[in-house]
């Protein structure tokens, strides 16, 4: 059976003191792969008419891609489109969103249904080929599941997977059992991977979450918290680190500031924040911190007593 859409919500790292209502003011956008590749099928089945909609299934496409394109924030991706039977590359640049939006527009709504072959992996092939320097990849699937020409395409993921640290997500149109079959033998392969209905991201909720899901997260820098007049982290707050290191956003440099309250001199204090900010940056294994003295961020003494984990 079909993977079923699930968003995944990223767990906010919460304070052990249950001080919820802090700003959020230093939040930052971290994108989630570095390379992007969306790949809409173009075979005849795709312009049969959706049973959702009085229109082809490549129009409801055509509109679920651009909506998910309008909720992306610019975090530099590297970003490729192309058209699958005969892998037809339409962008292969830096993201941008309106030439994205523009590219897709201009896709044909409709065109030849029988004698069409479906050769879906030609372009999963290319991927396959592809130099890509990029940390993480997410390769976008848009298609109805049928194919009758060339190798399973489910292979070809298997191949992708082989080469490249990447995730493949499927935006589905599939109304066959066959195309059922092959998105879901395709979600089979990664539990990381995310299929959602085509009809469903014309919601703008929908959308939105899905960009969310596979192009970026939000980071509010984590503070760790310390006891009074000590930089020894407690166990308690151990837990933030150990959910820090399992954080899928991708960050090109993590710097820790150390702080404490004004309790005690000013010198001293510097001494303080600085030896909290290196036990930090030990934990999460950087070089990068720095003792910012005495804080009064909060209105409590005892949260001013921290070290942030910033990324950049």
């Amino acid at each position: 059976r079909m993977k079923k859409f699930i968003v995944v919500a990223l767990v906010a790292l919460a304070c052990v003191f249950g001080y919820f209502h802090f700003a959020k003011a230093d939040e930052v956008l971290l994108k989630k792969a570095d390379y992007i590749s969306v790949i809409i099928d173009q075979s005849g089945s795709m312009y049969m008419k959706d049973k959702c909609h009085k229109e082809t299934k490549m129009a409801v496409a055509k509109k679920a891609v651009a909506n998910v394109v309008k909720n992306v924030p610019s975090l530099g991706y590297d970003t490729r489109l192309s058209l699958a039977s005969k892998d037809v590359e339409l962008v292969n640049a830096k993201f941008d969103k309106e030439v994205l939006l523009s590219k897709v527009a201009k896709v044909k709504e409709e065109g030849a249904i029988f004698g069409k072959f479906t050769n879906l992996e030609t372009a999963l092939s290319k991927e396959c080929s592809l130099d890509v320097k990029a940390r993480k990849s997410a390769v976008i699937l848009v298609t109805d599941g049928d194919w009758n020409q060339g190798k399973n395409p489910v292979e070809r993921v298997k191949e992708l997977y082989a080469k490249k640290d990447c995730v493949v997500h499927v935006i589905s149109l599939a109304d066959t059992p066959e195309g059922e079959k092959t998105i879901a033998e395709i979600a089979a392969l990664n539990d990381k991977t995310i299929v959602v209905n085509a009809c469903s991201l014309l919601e703008e909720k929908t959308a939105k979450e899905f960009a969310e899901y596979v192009f970026y997260g939000n980071y509010t820098p984590v503070e760790v918290f310390f006891a009074f007049d000590s930089a020894v982290i407690p166990s308690g707050e151990l837990v933030k680190i150990a959910k820090f290191k399992e954080m899928e956003l991708l960050y090109d440099k993590v710097i820790v500031e150390g702080c404490a309250c004004v309790t005690g001199d000013e010198t001293y204090n510097k001494v303080l924040s600085t030896k909290r900010a290196k036990t930090v940056a030990k934990a999460v294994d950087t070089e990068d911190f720095y003792g910012a003295g005495e804080c009064t961020k909060y209105g409590e003494k005892k949260f001013n007593r921290h070290a942030k984990i910033i990324l950049k």
